[in-house]
């Protein structure tokens, strides 16, 4: 009997606690804090772009996620509004995402508390001369043309970021778009600088970027794109993203061996790398597009190892699992190949790589173990983890009901997943429970890792769970919280929390 009361009073504490609620499959989920679940958000973000739960399903219209995210932004800034530019500098700076800062900083352009901030941030979060366009177009196709020139904070801030930037990138980013640079510097008065004259004349000389050489190489005397291609890779006109990105182009051109060579040599460099700050998922698209050549595959093998080479090893033993359940196989946008699950296995065979002990694992409807192969990349293991059977459902509860069977103790749980777990079967057998479970018959100081790769706004652990760190994002830079949280229990939260602007 006290086995049956035991189970009843997990249950009994699960489903009472006042922040249970229902995931988007029925299964017991929890709140987040409004600043964790703004994060949260914010951190899995392509705006604009449906996600798997919120799309047309049988012909009615599931809320867009943005909608979801402008009213967490809202009720963040009624406690805090600075929080809003903190975490769009966040987001810019560490998470490397662009088009969600823009939205963050326009929204708080609009919010009274969060005005004031405004000016002090924005050099923070406008990082490249396209984004002051960028930034004012969202204003006023959200919330009309006076909502921008009326906004002093708002123009002060984009008139302090534009000073930043130089001719060559003013050019570079002057596009025929619905607002231009030109409509920004009328609406934002800048102090004046010849350069901005030269925006408004269109007088800016012709930039010389890999993009126009490439659209008429003619007009720079080449006969063919492979002549302009080499001449690109050659001179060292092509960023890290852009050569990242044209590596196909340029077997496709048939270009040099030595240029090839050239290519790859750089996009291996380690500075080139730790500089660029692409997100790990880009190599393995990259991967993708070429797998078959050993030598590129080699070469971003080794920028992937760079991108994680200064996150702290972790000690003891960590057990890893991956969701490549059916909503995981979301595509983070229309124009990507790369799906939820893709990053998911991704990263865990990143952490598998720093760990000094562990155990890595997928899950869907079944639960299956993976062994690592040491001999093989990351690259090559991500692709073993992803193509494993384990069904399309998320029966998250498995994963410790396999640690409890197997009588395996371990330091820390680390699961990749989109949070949308519940029972498949119907017996209503959930996260949380076996998680409990799993403490109390085998190690009451785990710690466990749910680090959240999408925007629906709940979790499967309640925020007042001990050693529970919930964290979002596909950056490798989400690995260096562990290391913070284990130390002094810091959460992503806090950290962005003591911000301070960066010019």
């Amino acid at each position: 009997m006290a086995k049956f009361a035991k189970k009843a009073n997990i249950r009994t504490r699960t489903r009472s606690h006042a922040d249970a609620e229902r995931n988007l499959e029925e299964g017991l989920s929890f709140k987040w804090d409004d600043k964790s679940t703004l994060y949260a958000r914010v951190a899995c973000s392509l705006v604009n772009e449906p996600t798997f739960y919120k799309n047309v399903i049988d012909g009615n219209v599931k809320p867009n996620f943005d909608d979801d995210l402008v009213s967490d932004i809202k009720k963040v800034s009624e406690k805090d509004p600075e929080f809003l530019l903190k975490l769009a500098s966040y987001a810019r700076n560490e998470l490397y995402l662009r088009s969600v800062p823009m939205l963050l900083i326009g929204e708080a352009s609009q919010i009274p508390k969060a005005r004031p901030f405004i000016k002090k941030w924005a050099a923070s979060i406008i990082k490249r001369a396209d984004e002051p366009a960028e930034l004012m177009s969202y204003v006023i196709n959200r919330f009309g043309r006076n909502a921008a020139t009326s906004n002093n904070q708002l123009k002060k801030g984009i008139a302090a970021s534009l000073d930043k930037f130089n001719e060559y990138q003013f050019a570079k980013y002057n596009r025929s778009n619905a607002i231009k640079l030109k409509d920004v510097l009328r609406i934002c008065h800048p102090k004046h600088k010849d350069i901005y004259k030269k925006i408004i004349e269109n007088t800016l000389e012709t930039p010389d970027t890999w993009e126009v050489l490439i659209s008429n190489p003619e007009s720079k005397g080449f006969k063919t794109k492979k002549e302009a291609w080499e001449y690109l890779v050659n001179n060292n006109k092509l960023g890290y993203m852009a050569m990242l990105r044209n590596i196909r182009n340029l077997i496709k051109e048939d270009v040099s061996q030595a240029t090839l060579d050239k290519a790859l040599n750089f996009i291996s460099d380690k500075q080139a790398v730790l500089k660029s700050k692409q997100l790990p998922f880009r190599f393995l698209s990259a991967y993708r597009e070429i797998e078959g050549s050993k030598k590129i595959s080699t070469a971003l093998e080794t920028a992937l190892e760079h991108s994680i080479e200064n996150i702290p090893k972790l000690s003891g033993t960590t057990f890893i699992s991956a969701d490549t359940s059916g909503s995981m196989n979301s595509k983070l946008s229309s124009r990507s190949s790369i799906t939820l699950d893709d990053i998911a296995c991704l990263m865990a065979t990143m952490a598998d790589k720093f760990c000094d002990d562990s155990y890595a694992s997928v899950f869907a409807t079944e639960f299956k173990t993976v062994k690592t192969n040491t001999r093989s990349s990351i690259l090559e293991n991500a692709e073993r983890f992803k193509s494993i059977d384990v069904g399309y459902s998320t029966n998250g509860y498995l994963i410790l009901d396999h640690l409890v069977d197997k009588r395996l103790k371990v330091d820390r749980i680390m699961i990749f997943t989109d949070m949308q777990m519940y029972d498949s079967d119907g017996y209503d057998r959930q996260f949380i429970d076996s998680f409990i479970r799993y403490k109390r018959a085998i190690n009451p100081n785990v710690k466990l890792y749910c680090i959240n790769l999408s925007t629906y706004g709940n979790v499967v652990v309640p925020h007042d769970e001990p050693n529970v760190c919930l964290l979002s994002g596909w950056s490798e830079n989400i690995f260096k919280f562990i290391n913070i949280f284990e130390s002094d229990r810091k959460t992503a939260v806090s950290e962005i929390e003591k911000l301070k602007p960066i010019a």
